[in-house]
């Protein structure tokens, strides 16, 4: 026969410390032995540790966040700027178009926050290509491309309202994107 330990649980007793003690169990066989817990001091320093760690990478994380967005946004933009490339050439000058006579598939839907605001050629003046990208709230990022009829070149730009959209369109320059000013409501 062997001896027999059984678990029960314990009250809370005032720590040596200060503040509550929270035991997890007795070990009742004869030993008095109590397992320590933690004090409510210790798990709220804990706690604000957690906190402020967190509080400083959540900008990081949000800005790493509209990089992403940006980028597959530029990506887009530069697909949509190929396929007018090649409706002005077939057509010899800016033809008149919009979105819905271009042969391009732009996966705005399986992107996360970004809306595929216009495309338009309006014959003989410009064209122009505009994604609004969302980085939080009602704040948006614009990236665009305009293309004059004097020009063979796409103009392009970043327009921002908040630090998020700045930090992006900063980003942007080594692509030669132009930071402009944020136009829409």
């Amino acid at each position: 026969m062997g001896v027999s330990r059984t678990l029960r649980a314990a009250p809370c007793r005032p720590h040596p410390a200060g503040g509550l003690s929270f035991r997890h169990a007795e070990l009742v066989s004869g030993s008095s032995r109590f397992l320590n817990g933690f004090t409510l001091i210790e798990l709220l320093i804990v706690v604000l540790i957690i906190g402020i760690l967190s509080a400083a990478a959540l900008p990081q994380y949000r800005k790493a966040v509209a990089k992403a967005r940006a980028i597959e946004v530029v990506s887009a933009l530069e697909s949509t700027m190929r396929a007018m490339d090649v409706a002005i050439l077939d057509a010899g000058r800016i033809p008149n178009l919009s979105k819905n006579d271009l042969v391009i598939d732009i996966p705005v839907d399986k992107m996360k926050n970004v809306t595929f605001s216009n495309i338009r050629c309006i014959q003989a003046t410009q064209c122009y290509i505009t994604f609004n990208v969302k980085s939080g709230g009602s704040r948006i990022t614009e990236i665009g491309t305009i293309r004059k009829a004097t020009s063979t070149e796409w103009d392009k730009y970043c327009a921002y309202r908040d630090s998020i959209g700045k930090t992006v369109c900063e980003g942007l320059k080594s692509l030669g994107y132009r930071e402009a000013n944020y136009m829409g409501s």
